[in-house]
């Protein structure tokens, strides 16, 4: 099993996320939780999330924020990993 290369928001933003990999968004491979904060725009580029503030501001205010914050995951499919 592979792990999610998803990395946890912070001051130097290097611990990995330590859940098993189930999907390829992208050029990523991500857990469920993290191929859904992509989908939502919680998710940087880099694998990065955005902080809890971030995260917190968009679901309370989707009208400001209607793709999140980080758009390029928007349509893209995630793809079931192989095992």
């Amino acid at each position: 099993m592979r792990t999610c290369q998803a990395l946890f928001p912070g001051e130097d933003c290097t611990e990995c996320c330590p859940e098993s990999a189930t999907s390829q968004l992208g050029h990523l491979v991500l857990c469920p939780l993290h191929a859904v904060m992509a989908s939502e725009g919680l998710l940087e580029y880099d694998g990065r999330e955005a902080s809890a503030r971030v995260r917190e501001d968009v679901h309370e205010r989707p009208d400001l924020f209607p793709r999140g914050v980080f758009s390029w995951a928007q349509g893209i499919i995630p793809e079931p990993l192989e095992e």
